[in-house]
């Protein structure tokens, strides 16, 4: 009888064992989806920047641009960033 009781034991633990895997891959998902999720709003963030100085400066954007990596936005947001230099010597 004893054995029966032992294998509840063991059944119990791997249970509670399989809980707290679980419980910890939903909290490193949870983590990981937060951070993808904050990434995604720093590069819209970035293209409609990069948006409005085009606008500004009356061109069009590049075909493609939101497939840029973070490192080509940034790039290309200080590129554009020099439109309003040459705006600004076409009005005088």
């Amino acid at each position: 009888m004893g054995g029966g009781e032992n294998a509840r034991d063991k059944s119990a633990a791997a249970a509670e064992a399989a809980q707290r895997r679980e419980k910890l891959n939903t909290q490193n998902l949870s983590v990981q989806a937060a951070e993808a999720l904050k990434e995604r709003q720093k590069k819209d963030d970035l293209l409609g920047k990069i948006a409005h100085l085009y606008r500004e400066a009356g061109r069009e954007e590049p075909f493609g641009l939101a497939s840029c990596t973070m490192e080509q936005l940034v790039k290309h947001y200080k590129y554009a960033q020099t439109f309003r230099g040459e705006n600004s010597l076409s009005k005088q």
